[in-house]
């Protein structure tokens, strides 16, 4: 997806993000997929509550180190706790309808 996401929008810093913050998602969702709606709707809330977090390290290496960094990440915190939220709620309310859906067609072939 990334790699579409590049010939769409182009090259960037967030590319270099992209690729070590949604494998660490697969990797904390597989971790935890025997879990319940609610632990799943926390993974997805948390993952979206962190996500400027989890940019921090490459914008400290292309956007002027620390100060640019906190500022970057000052800036996005409104925009993460709308992302939390908003991911929290998505998966409380789709998480069982989208696995069975996706289980049943799974079993079809």
């Amino acid at each position: 997806m990334t790699g579409i996401d590049c010939l769409i929008y182009g090259f960037d810093s967030w590319v270099i993000e992209y690729l070590y913050i949604w494998p660490l998602l697969v990797f904390l969702a597989w971790k935890i997929k025997g879990q319940n709606t609610v632990g799943q709707a926390v993974l997805a809330g948390m993952f979206g509550l962190f996500f400027g977090t989890l940019c921090l390290p490459v914008t400290f290496l292309f956007y002027g180190g620390r100060s640019g960094a906190l500022a970057w990440w000052l800036a996005g915190l409104s925009t993460d706790i709308i992302h939390g939220i908003s991911n929290f709620l998505v998966t409380l309310f789709l998480y069982r309808p989208l696995y069975k859906a996706l289980d049943v067609t799974a079993h079809r072939h």
